[in-house]
């Protein structure tokens, strides 16, 4: 399965593979090499392809329940249901997977759930 997705002024596509390679890779045409390493062990990037990273979720025993669903609903525009299940992921599993992306932007939104007294960790996916 390919998708083209129009960026200015590069094209990228994005491949999904299955459970034996990457869950999700995605490359720019002109072959840029966009990718940020964590020393966590993970493999090499290779040229050309955007590393994804999860952001975690943590527990807290601090905050209270629906002010972690209320954070999530205005950071991401999450339907309330969906904040709702994510919180109580997080609360019941000690964390959970908010979303997968670049890790610029996953170290923006970790840093704006400091910012309300929550614990977010940035991993490689």
């Amino acid at each position: 399965m390919e998708v083209r997705l129009r960026t200015f002024p590069l094209f990228a596509t994005v491949r999904a593979t299955n459970a034996i390679g990457p869950s999700r890779t995605a490359t720019m045409a002109s072959g840029v090499h966009m990718s940020n390493q964590l020393s966590s062990g993970a493999a090499p990037a290779q040229p050309g392809f955007i590393r994804l990273y999860h952001l975690l979720l943590h527990r807290t025993a601090t905050a209270p329940m629906l002010a972690i669903a209320q954070a999530m609903r205005s950071l991401f525009r999450f339907a309330e249901a969906e904040a709702m299940t994510r919180m109580w992921e997080a609360q019941h599993c000690g964390q959970a997977v908010v979303v997968t992306t670049y890790f610029e932007r996953a170290e923006y939104f970790a840093e704006r759930f400091a910012e309300r007294g929550l614990r977010a960790t940035v991993v490689p996916a």
